[in-house]
Parts: C-alpha cells; structure tokens; sequence
C-alpha cells in the first residue's frame, strides 16, 4: 500500500513540475507576413488557460487517491474490528473480489443495463439528428451505445438458457 500510495505520489509531484517548465518556453512562432501583432492569439491568456486545465486535472487525481486512501483505512478498520472481535473474516473483505451473482439475478442485471444502454443509444443518435435538421448520418453516434446493449440482451438470453438447463437436468442453481 505504501510503495503504491509513494509511486502516485511521485507522479503527481512530476506533474506539478513539469507543467511550469512548459509553460515557461518561449513562443518561437514566427509572425506571418501581413499578420500584425493584434490578430494573434494572446499567449499569457493561453497559458493561464492551460494551467488552470493543470491544476484542476491534479485536484481531481488527489480528491480521488484521497478517497481511495481513506476507502482503504476504512477496510483496514473493519477487518480490525473483526479480528478483536473474535469473529471471522470474510474472504472477499480480505480479497477484494465479488462474489459471483445467482443466474437470476444475474440475467436481471443484464437486462436492466440492456435497457439503460438502449435508452442512452436512442437519445445520443436523436439529438444530434434532431440538431442537425434531420441529417440521419449524424445519428450514428447511437452506435456506442446500442451494440454494448445488444450484447447485453444476447448475454441475458445465454444466462436465460443456462437456467433452463440447469432447471431441466434437476441440479440446484447457484
């Protein structure tokens, strides 16, 4: 924990100094002929932009290894407490793996996410449609969505298939 925690932390500190030196070039972008000094960008605007995009990208990454951090304290505490407790600790606090869903409620979760992801497939390619004026070629960014919701559909009817084999040779579902 500690080592992964220090590697990050490095990492942010090389971000932190490499930004600056970036910034701190200097423009040798030549000035094109007939191209005077007020219609070109304004390279201290620029540069504050991209700064601040920086430092907002670096909070993000510290508000979320704060947060895995104090995840990790709080597991570290629970099994803690299960350990003076006397009681036993489970396999997956320890693991960090999930245990695998009953096929039912499995299949439930595939079509739940099927429908999420068709409803999500449908608005993305309306939208621009409807933006554009009714130009269906820019509808085709339903795409990301609908062929994972397909897929999540073919694996609810595999998983549906799975119960009723399982149903049909007697042995009990998991």
């Amino acid at each position: 924990m500690n080592a992964s925690t220090l590697r990050r932390t490095a990492l942010l500190i090389g971000g932190l100094c490499a930004a600056p030196l970036a910034l701190a070039q200097d423009i040798t972008t030549p000035v094109a002929l007939g191209q005077d000094m007020a219609t070109m960008p304004h390279w201290g605007f620029i540069a504050t932009m991209g700064g601040m995009g920086m430092l907002m990208v670096l909070g993000i990454l510290a508000i979320i290894f704060l947060k895995e951090n104090r995840m990790n304290r709080e597991k570290l505490a629970l099994i803690e407490r299960l350990v003076t407790g006397g009681q036993p600790v489970p396999r997956e606090l320890m693991t960090g793996e999930v245990p695998p869903l009953p096929l039912a409620q499995e299949r439930r979760r595939d079509i739940r996410r099927g429908i999420t992801l068709l409803c999500w497939a449908i608005a993305v390619s309306t939208i621009p449609i409807i933006g554009s004026g009714g130009q269906w070629r820019y509808g085709v960014w339903g795409l990301l969505f609908l062929l994972p919701s397909l897929g999540s559909f073919f694996k609810a009817w595999l998983t549906a298939r799975e119960i009723a084999r399982s149903a049909s040779s007697g042995s009990p579902q998991p």
